[in-house]
C-alpha cells in the first residue's frame, strides 16, 4: 500500500478541512506541539481504511470535533496496481454516514457499505486492522505491539504481506484444476481410440480408390459429350417439325373480296352522313330558344330554386304584414319589466365585521393549538431524556466496577509474567554455565587423549618443550554429566520461555480487556453527564426522586396551554354561528330576486323569439330579395313586408310565361334526337356491321399467318438453320371504323395481304430445311453410339451414372480419412498438453497436500524478518543488541537473551523501530503489499546518538517507491528530515497543517532553540 492523498475535517481538534498530499513524499516529518493533533494523522488513516479508531469503543461520535455536526475523511493510495478512493463520513446527530470506495484506474464497480468496504480494503491491503496498527502504523504509546505480538499474530501478519496465504489458495487450486483435467483426459483417450492407429496410411489408399473412378469417369463423359451435338438436333427438329407442318395445314386459303366489300360500305355510309348533317342544324336551333327561356326563369326568380319556393315566399310575407305590430309591441313589455328588477338588485355581502371577527378568533385557536402542541413535545422530549439520565445513572457502577476488576486483572497478569521474567533469567544463567562446563570438560578430554603415553622430561606434543618433572597424566573429565546438564539447563530455559510467551499473551489480552473497560466507563460516565445537561435544559428537576416532581413543571405548562385553547375555541365557535345567520339571510333574499329575474328574461326570450322567426324568414329568402345583407329584429317593419310580397307577385307572372316557351322548343329538340337515331341505326346496319365483319375475316386470317411464321422461326432457331424473315410481322387492321377511317382501312388491308403471302412462302421453306436436318442428325447419332460400343443412348448415360457414383463413394471415403486425420491430429495435440498437465497437477497436489511446504516458506520468511530485522537493530544501537530466534533480544557482549517487555523504553523503541523497517524490506522483496510506516512519537526515549542513528536509518529506508512518516514534538527530527508539516492549534479555528518551506522549516528550528520548546 502506497498513500498519496489525505483529506479530512470534522474530526478530533480539526473543524476545517485538513489536505496532506503524500505523492512526492518519501521521508517526512509531522511536527507540532504536544495536543496540536498530529496523532489525529494516524487516525484519520484508520477511519478511512477501516471505519475504526486506534482506541477501544465502537462509537465515532467521541472523534467528531466539538461544535461539529459531521466528520469526513477521504484516502487515496494505490494497491494491487491501481489507484483507489475511500471516503468515509459520520453525523453527530442520527442521520446516515457514508462509506464508499472506487478505484480511478480501475473500471470496476464502486463499493458502498461500512462492511462491504472495510472488506475490499483488507482484501486490498492484505491486513486487518490489528495487523495494519502493527505493521504499517505505529501508534503513540502502542508502537511496540508488533514486537510484542504472539506468535501466530506474527505469522499471519507475515503471510498477508507477503502472500504466503496464497500458497494455501495454490493447493485448493491445483486439487480443483487436476479434478478438472482428469476427466477432460481421460475423455480425449477414449476419443483417440476410436481412430486408426495409422489414419495416413487409410487417406492414402483412399486417395488411390477415388482416382481409379475419376479416370473411368473422365472417359465416358467424353462418349457422351460426342454425341450430344447430333442428338440435341435431331430431338429439336423433331420436336418442331410437327408443329410448324400442323399450322401450314390449318392456314386455309386467303380472302380476296373483302375489299370490293369494304368500298361498297363507303359509298352508303357517305349519304347517311348528309342527312345527319341537316338534322344536327335542326336541333341546334330549337336548343337555343330552350337556354334563352331558362336563362330568363332564373333571372326572374333570383336566387329561389323553383316557382314554388317563390309562391310559398309570398305567402309568408302576407302573414307578417298582419302579425309584425303585435309582435313588436310584446317585446318592448318584456324588456321594461326586466330593467326593473335589474335596478333593484340585494345586497352584495355581509358586514365585514364578522368576516374579520371569525377570522382572528379562528387565528388565535391555531396558534393556541401550535403552542400546546410544543409544550407536549417539550414534556416527551423532557420524559426522554428523563429515562435515558436514569438508565446512564444506575449503570455506571456497573461499568466502574468492571473496569477495576479488569485493570486488577491485568496488574496481576504484568506480576506474574516478572515473576516468569526472573526465572527465565535463572535459567538463562544455569545454561551459561552449563554450556562452560561442557566447553571445559571437552577441553580436559582433549589433553588427556593427547598427554596419554607421555612423562616427565619428555618433548610436550603441543609445543615440543621438556615437559616438568612434575608433570601427570590428567585424568579424563565426566563429559556426559556435563552434557546432561547442558540439556536439563536448555529444557528448562525453554519451559520457562514457554510459560513466558503464554503469560504475556495472557497480560496483552487482560491490558486490551483493561483498556476496553476503562473506555466504557469513561463513556458511561461522559454519556451520563451529557444527558444530566440535556434534561436540565429541557426543564426536567435532576434533584427529584420520581418522575411526578421532576416533570411537575412541564405538566403544568401543558394544563395551562390546554386552558387557553378550551376558551379561544368557544370564541371561534361563537364568531362562525354569527357569520353563518347573517350569510343566509342575504342568500335568501337573492334568491328571490334572481327567481323574478328569471321570470322577466324568460318573457324577454319568448318575445324575441316570435321576432326571430321573421327575422329567419328574411334571412332564407336569395340575398337579391333582402334589403339588407344580415337583418335583424330592430330592422323589422310592416312597410318592408308589404313592398317584399308585392315584388314576389310581380316575378311570378314572369316566371309562368318564360315556362310556356321553354316547353315548346323541348318538344321540336326530342322530334329531332328521334330523326337523328333513326340514321345512325341505318348506318349500322348498312355500312358499320357489314365492314367490322369483313375486317374480322381478315384479321383471323393474318392471325393464323403470325402462328405459322412463329413456328417457322421456332423451327429455325432451334435447327441452327440460316434462314432470313421479314423484319416485321403481319399486324391487325382495325376492326371498328368510321365512313371517314374506309378509303385509309381498304388500303391498310391490301398491304397486309399481301405481306401475309410472302410470309408463308418463307415458313414452307423452313419446313424443308427442318426435314433434311433431322434426318443428318439421327445418321451422326447412329454412328457415335457404334464408336462407343453401346446400342442406345440410355446404356451409355447409365453406365456413366454408375461411373460418377463409384467416383462420389470414393470422394467419401477419401474425405472421411482426411478428417480422420484432422480429429485424430487435434486429439493427439489436446493428449499431448494434458498427460503432461495431468502429471505436473498430480505430483503439485501430492506436494501441497498438507502445510509443511507453507510452513517451510514461513520459517524461511521469518528467518529473513529476523536477520534483517536483527541487522537493523545493531545499526540502532551500536552493535549492541540483535534479534535470535522467537523474536527475542540478545545482548551481543554478554550474550543474555531478553524479552521485549524486559527493554528500556528506549531499547524497546528501538527493538519496534527495526522489526518495523524489516518487515517492509522483507516485504517489498517478494513483491509484497507494505510501501509505507508511520511513526508516531516513541523518539523522546533515544539519547541524541541514537536519535540520530535512528533517523539516519529511517533515511536509508525511505525512497523507492516507499513512504515513512514521522510524527514527532522533536526538534532533532525536524532537523534531520527536509520535508516538514506543522501541526498547530487553537481554541477558535482548532488544528491546522501544512507543509514548510524551506526559509519557514529554519526560522521554525531556529524559533524553537530560543524558545526553549523543544530538543
Amino acid at each position: 500500500m502506497r498513500p498519496r492523498r489525505l483529506r479530512f475535517s470534522g474530526l478530533r481538534s480539526y473543524r476545517a478541512e485538513a489536505d496532506i498530499d503524500f505523492s512526492d513524499l518519501d521521508l517526512f516529518a509531522v511536527i507540532g506541539d504536544t495536543g496540536a493533533g498530529k496523532s489525529t494523522i494516524i487516525e484519520a488513516l484508520c477511519l478511512a481504511l477501516y471505519g475504526k479508531k486506534t482506541w477501544s469503543g465502537d462509537s465515532l461520535k467521541d472523534v467528531i470535533a466539538d461544535g461539529e455536526d459531521m466528520m469526513r475523511v477521504e484516502f487515496t493510495f494505490d494497491a494491487d496496481g491501481h489507484t483507489w478512493i475511500v471516503q468515509r463520513a459520520r453525523r453527530r446527530k442520527a442521520g446516515p454516514g457514508q462509506d464508499l470506495l472506487k478505484s480511478t484506474t480501475n473500471h470496476v464497480p464502486d463499493v458502498n457499505g461500512h462492511g462491504q468496504v472495510t472488506q475490499r480494503v483488507v482484501d486490498l491491503l492484505g491486513l486487518s486492522f490489528d495487523q495494519f496498527t502493527r505493521a504499517v502504523v505505529m501508534p503513540q504509546g502502542r508502537f511496540d505491539e508488533l514486537l510484542r505480538s504472539t506468535t501466530g499474530t506474527r505469522n499471519q501478519i507475515l503471510k498477508s504481506l507477503l502472500g504466503l496465504e496464497d500458497m494455501t489458495r495454490a493447493a485448493k487450486a491445483a486439487v480443483e484444476a487436476r479434478d478438472e483435467v482428469r476427466p477432460i483426459h481421460e475423455r480425449y483417450l477414449e476419443r483417440r481410440r476410436a481412430f486408426p492407429a495409422d489414419p495416413q496410411a487409410e487417406l492414402r489408399d483412399a486417395t488411390m480408390g477415388r482416382d481409379v473412378a475419376v479416370a473411368r469417369r473422365s472417359l465416358l463423359e467424353r462418349s457422351v459429350e460426342a454425341i450430344g451435338g447430333p442428338l440435341a438436333t435431331q430431338q429439336a427438329a423433331a420436336t418442331v417439325r410437327g408443329p410448324l407442318s400442323e399450322a401450314l395445314a390449318a392456314l386455309g386459303s386467303q380472302p380476296d373480296d373483302v375489299v370490293e366489300v369494304l368500298r361498297s360500305c363507303h359509298e352508303v355510309g357517305a349519304r347517311l352522313h348528309e342527312e345527319l348533317a341537316e338534322v344536327k342544324a335542326d336541333l341546334d336551333k330549337a336548343k337555343g330558344s330552350f337556354d334563352a327561356a331558362s336563362e330568363e326563369i332564373e333571372v326572374v326568380l333570383a336566387g329561389f330554386p323553383t316557382t314554388g319556393h317563390l309562391t310559398a315566399a309570398a305567402s309568408r310575407a302576407e302573414d307578417a304584414v298582419e302579425n309584425l305590430p303585435g309582435d313588436l309591441e310584446a317585446l318592448a313589455g318584456a324588456r321594461r319589466r326586466r330593467s326593473a328588477l335589474e335596478e333593484a338588485a340585494p345586497a352584495t355581502g355581509i358586514d365585514p365585521a364578522l368576516v374579520e371577527r371569525e377570522r382572528d378568533t379562528a387565528q388565535e385557536v391555531a396558534d393556541l393549538r401550535r403552542a400546546e402542541g410544543v409544550a407536549k413535545d417539550a414534556r416527551a422530549e423532557a420524559r426522554s431524556a428523563w429515562a435515558r439520565f436514569l438508565a446512564l445513572r444506575d449503570g455506571l457502577p456497573g461499568a466502574t466496577s468492571a473496569a477495576a476488576a479488569a485493570r486488577q486483572a491485568h496488574e496481576s497478569a504484568r506480576s506474574d509474567v516478572a515473576a516468569v521474567e526472573e526465572r527465565l533469567t535463572a535459567a538463562g544463567a544455569e545454561l551459561a554455565n552449563a554450556q562452560a562446563a561442557v566447553e571445559a570438560a571437552q577441553v580436559a578430554d582433549r589433553v588427556a587423549a593427547v598427554a596419554v603415553g607421555h612423562g616427565a622430561g619428555d618433548p610436550c606434543p603441543v609445543c615440543s618443550r621438556e615437559l616438568p618433572s612434575d608433570f601427570v597424566v590428567p585424568d579424563s573429565a565426566d563429559l556426559d554429566a556435563a552434557r546432561n546438564r547442558l540439556d536439563a539447563a536448555t529444557a528448562a530455559r525453554d519451559a520457562v520461555g514457554t510459560e513466558l510467551r503464554a503469560q504475556r499473551d495472557r497480560a496483552s489480552e487482560l491490558a486490551a480487556t483493561a483498556r476496553l473497560r476503562s473506555d466504557a466507563e469513561a463513556t458511561a460516565q461522559a454519556d451520563l453527564e451529557a444527558e444530566r445537561v440535556e434534561a436540565a435544559g429541557l426543564g426536567v428537576d435532576i434533584a427529584a426522586h420520581d418522575d411526578d416532581r421532576a416533570l411537575a413543571a412541564l405538566d403544568t405548562a401543558v394544563e395551562r396551554s390546554a386552558d387557553r385553547l378550551g376558551q379561544a375555541e368557544a370564541a371561534a365557535q361563537a364568531a362562525s354561528v354569527a357569520r353563518a345567520t347573517a350569510e343566509a339571510a342575504l342568500e335568501g333574499e337573492r334568491i328571490r330576486h334572481a327567481d323574478q329575474v328569471v321570470q322577466a328574461e324568460n318573457e324577454v326570450g319568448r318575445a324575441q323569439a316570435a321576432l326571430d322567426r321573421y327575422v329567419t324568414m328574411l334571412v332564407g329568402l336569395p340575398s337579391a330579395w333582402r334589403r339588407e345583407s344580415e337583418p335583424t329584429a330592430d330592422s323589422l317593419s310592416v312597410e318592408g313586408f308589404i313592398d317584399l310580397g308585392s315584388r314576389l307577385a310581380a316575378a311570378k307572372g314572369s316566371v309562368e310565361a318564360a315556362a310556356k316557351r321553354r316547353a315548346d322548343a323541348e318538344g321540336a329538340m326530342a322530334k329531332g334526337e328521334a330523326r337523328r337515331e333513326a340514321i345512325r341505326a341505318n348506318a349500322a346496319e348498312r355500312v358499320t356491321q357489314p365492314a367490322a365483319a369483313a375486317l374480322a375475316q381478315v384479321n383471323r386470317h393474318l392471325t393464323r399467318v403470325r402462328a405459322v411464321v412463329e413456328r417457322a422461326r421456332q423451327a429455325a432457331k432451334a435447327c441452327a438453320l440460316d434462314v432470313e424473315f421479314p423484319d416485321a410481322s403481319v399486324e391487325e387492321v382495325p376492326d371498328r371504323v368510321t365512313t371517314a377511317d374506309l378509303p385509309d382501312t381498304i388500303a391498310a388491308t391490301s398491304q397486309r395481304l399481301g405481306d401475309a403471302t410472302h410470309q408463308v412462302e418463307v415458313a414452307r421453306r423452313v419446313l424443308t430445311e427442318v426435314e433434311a436436318a433431322e434426318r443428318s442428325a439421327a445418321e451422326a447419332v447412329a454412328s457415335a453410339l457404334a464408336e462407343a460400343g453401346c446400342e442406345t443412348v440410355d446404356e451409355l448415360h447409365g453406365q456413366l451414372g454408375q461411373a460418377r457414383s463409384q467416383e462420389q463413394q470414393a470422394e467419401h471415403a477419401v474425405a472421411a480419412a482426411a478428417v480422420a486425420v484432422t480429429q485424430a491430429a487435434a486429439v493427439d495435440e489436446v493428449l499431448n498438453l494434458a498427460t503432461p498437465l495431468r502429471e505436473d497437477l498430480e505430483v503439485l497436489c501430492a506436494a501441497l497436500g498438507n502445510n509443511q511446504f507453507v510452513d517451510h516458506l514461513l520459517d524461511r520468511r521469518e528467518a529473513e524478518l529476523l536477520a534483517e530485522a536483527s541487522r537493523r537493530l545493531k545499526a540502532l544501537t551500536g552493535d549492541k543488541f540483535g534479534f535470535v530466534a522467537d523474536f527475542g533480544v540478545k545482548n551481543t557482549a554478554s550474550g543474555e537473551i531478553r524479552s521485549p517487555d524486559s527493554l528500556s523504553g528506549g531499547e524497546r523503541f528501538q527493538a519496534s523501530l527495526a522489526l518495523a523497517l524489516a518487515l517492509v524490506e522483507i516485504a517489498s522483496r517478494g513483491a509484497g503489499r507494505l510501501d509505507a510506516v508511520f511513526v508516531d512519537e516513541g523518539f523522546g526515549s533515544l539519547d541524541q546518538n541514537a536519535l540520530e542513528t535512528a533517523l539516519a536509518t529511517l533515511g536509508r529506508v525511505a525512497g523507492g517507491g516507499k513512504t515513512v512518516a514521522l510524527i514527532s514534538h522533536l526538534q532533532a527530527v525536524a532537523e534531520y528530515v527536509d520535508t516538514v508539516m506543522h501541526v498547530t492549534r487553537d481554541d477558535v479555528f482548532g488544528s491546522k497543517i501544512r507543509t514548510l518551506t524551506e526559509p519557514e522549516r529554519d526560522q521554525f528550528l531556529s524559533d524553537d532553540i530560543r524558545s526553549g520548546l523543544t530538543g
